[in-house]
């Protein structure tokens, strides 16, 4: 019996049975079809048989059906010394498998600074990139494995090395991780900070987008521009906003971002803050000089957003802090319009209170009361002839809320109008 039968047999004495695939997932682990006995004795660490397969001639260079070699299988599972020998005989360092995946990018991957080092010894390209452009510097950022950036780094790695999506190491560092040890040792090998990915959105914003109230912090004393945005875009402060991070909020006013920035719609921070009812940010946003009435093109304002989307304690809250409770938008429409057309019975409440004017109409002569009768908000009608709204009150066309309520059938309204001194209409 020659060397190769011998070795073969060994290797499937050993690795009888089925195997499986589990934290390699993201390296398609879960089908061995057409592995070598070689690829499978230096995934599972058996230094011994890879020395008996490579003496008996096994290609150290073979591919599996995804293009991994020994040495990615190797790399994967962490087997610094099996890696060395696979190199000893030859393994290209630089063969990819995994999706165009390197062994360096799979050592990186799975966190084994050993095999790293094995592999740039051994010539390993550093600045190579997979096929959506991430390079080993890449995963490291990713990863969030800070040691083997500096390993990298010092190998070679272009620190601002950039994927298909315009992402660079520091973008990745910055959006993956809560800790700043990656983000801190790009910045101090000259990573640029206000890099911006092909869509215009920058390390800081990546950072707002995703919570990483340290990261900004850290990117900030580096040089990061606090309103860095696309042309008529959100600000990273917006964005915070936008996606609730109060503690990127904190971070970004502390650092002296401009709190009344509008984007292309010319909504501002607290614009977007009422619309979601976010309290604590927009009592933030107040106490750090946002102004309250600043308005969008057609004049629609904070406390308006705050009123059609239900947000009774941002309501106070504006107008605490001094809104404007009977602006009125291009089309006539006030805070207590929405509220009222709304059933937004708790924020009409405390749109009087705040001194709302009850007849306050729109263009066409439509009054919260007409509006909230049409729509069958019994609640917000009684509060409304309360407050002393015209119950009489009718539209440029002549309709008025007896007549709405009449026609859509609202009985309880109807007879609260007419108890109220409601006179029928002759439309």
């Amino acid at each position: 019996m020659n060397k190769a039968i011998i070795a073969i047999f060994i290797v499937l004495s050993v690795f009888s049975g089925p195997i499986h695939a589990s934290s390699q997932a993201e390296f398609h682990l879960a089908s061995f079809d057409g592995l070598t006995p070689l690829m499978k004795a230096a995934y599972f660490g058996k230094p011994d048989i890879v020395n008996v397969l490579l003496q008996a001639g096994d290609n150290v260079n073979a591919q599996d059906e995804e293009g991994a070699s020994a040495l990615s299988y190797a790399s994967v599972r962490g087997h610094a010394l099996i890696a060395e020998a696979l190199i000893a005989a030859g393994a290209e360092v630089d063969l990819a498998g995994f999706g165009n995946k390197t062994p360096l990018m799979a050592a990186i991957s799975y966190n084994h600074p050993d095999v790293v080092t094995v592999l740039l010894q051994a010539g390993a390209n550093v600045n190579t990139q997979d096929k959506v452009g991430y390079s080993p510097l890449m995963y490291a950022a990713w990863k969030g494995h800070a040691p083997i950036a500096e390993t990298l780094l010092a190998a070679g790695a272009e620190v601002d090395l950039a994927d298909s999506y315009g992402f660079t190491p520091l973008i990745k560092a910055t959006q993956s991780n809560q800790q700043p040890d990656v983000v801190n040792v790009l910045l101090q090998a000259g990573a640029n900070v206000n890099a911006q990915d092909e869509d215009g959105f920058s390390v800081l914003m990546h950072a707002a987008l995703s919570g990483r109230a340290t990261n900004a912090k850290v990117l900030i004393a580096a040089g990061a521009d606090v309103d860095l945005a696309r042309p008529g875009d959100k600000t990273p402060l917006m964005l915070a906003v936008d996606h609730d991070h109060p503690d990127v909020v904190t971070v970004l006013l502390q650092a002296g971002a401009n709190v009344n920035a509008q984007d292309e719609d010319g909504s501002s921070a607290l614009m977007i803050a009422s619309l979601k009812g976010q309290l604590s940010i927009a009592q933030a946003l107040v106490n750090a000089g946002a102004e309250v009435d600043l308005s969008r093109p057609d004049g629609h304002t904070s406390l308006m957003n705050a009123a059609y989307f239900d947000h009774p304690d941002v309501v106070k809250v504006l107008l605490a802090a001094g809104a404007d409770v009977n602006t009125q938008k291009q089309s006539g429409y006030s805070a207590l319009m929405y509220a009222a057309e709304n059933g937004r019975t708790a924020v009409v409440k405390a749109l009087i209170v705040g001194g709302a004017e009850v007849d306050l109409a729109t263009s066409g002569g439509l009054t919260p009361l007409i509006d909230s009768s049409y729509c069958g908000y019994l609640d917000v009608v009684e509060l409304l002839l309360r407050a002393g709204a015209n119950v009489n009150a009718q539209t440029k066309k002549g309709y008025s809320a007896l007549l709405f309520a009449t026609h859509k059938g609202h009985a309880a309204i109807v007879k609260a109008l007419v108890a109220s001194g409601a006179r029928p209409s002759n439309k």
